[in-house]
């Protein structure tokens, strides 16, 4: 995921941003 290692806090597209969440919630699980 593209926003994975700032994990959203750069100003990014949404898509970015939920990219890395999406990828956040599978890393947790």
């Amino acid at each position: 995921a593209p926003g994975k290692k700032t994990r959203g806090n750069d100003p990014k597209p949404p898509e970015a941003h939920i990219d890395a969440t999406t990828d956040n919630l599978k890393t947790s699980d």
